[in-house]
């Protein structure tokens, strides 16, 4: 064998090794969303349990290259044609949702908001069906909620941060289960 067939299968099994690992180890990921003026929001991907590199998935300050993209896709038709049950399709999606939130962990979660409605009455009967949520975290040390009712004014602005963590592998079989009741055969 050769020296250069050694150092491609070598090459090879690191990036096999690199994949096995990303799949095993957990991801992390950073959810942020804003308002002051505008609606700021980003979400950060972090590999190998947040120690391998950073991968931004989407920031609102950005301009986006997947706009110019859907612009020139407009004039185009999707090939794929799926004639399958709607509501089997619903009730996988949601079947999968369930499946899968099993398996992710919340790190830390933060709410901090302050909102009005214009009339004061509205904004305390709003303010008072949130107030389950609000007074119920109170004792979760991860999640921390704090709502802040304004009866003057009407306004909207906040911060929202979530960081959740999960591992890729784990995904795996809800995700065959998903695709194996909508595209499966028909029971």
């Amino acid at each position: 064998m050769s020296i250069v067939g050694a150092i491609l299968i070598w090459l090879l099994i690191g990036a096999l090794a690199l994949i096995l690992l990303a799949g095993v180890l957990p991801l992390r990921i950073e959810l942020a969303l804003h308002k002051r003026e505008a609606w700021v929001y980003s979400a950060k991907l972090y590999l190998f349990a947040g120690y391998g590199p950073r991968v931004l998935l989407a920031d609102s300050r950005k301009k986006s290259k997947a706009t110019d993209r859907e612009a020139a896709k407009k004039g185009r038709k999707s090939s794929f044609d799926w004639q399958g049950d709607p509501l089997r399709f619903l009730r996988a999606i949601l079947r999968l949702l369930a499946r899968m939130l099993k398996h992710v962990h919340v790190d830390h979660a933060k709410i901090d908001m302050a909102f009005g409605l214009g009339d004061p009455a509205d904004t305390g009967q709003a303010f008072g069906l949130l107030a389950p949520v609000v007074y119920g975290c109170k004792r979760l040390r991860r999640v921390q909620v704090h709502v802040e009712p304004v009866f003057h004014n009407t306004v909207l602005r906040g911060r929202a941060d979530l960081n959740i963590s999960l591992v890729p592998v784990f995904l795996l079989l809800p995700l065959v289960r998903f695709g194996w009741s909508v595209f499966g055969p028909n029971t």
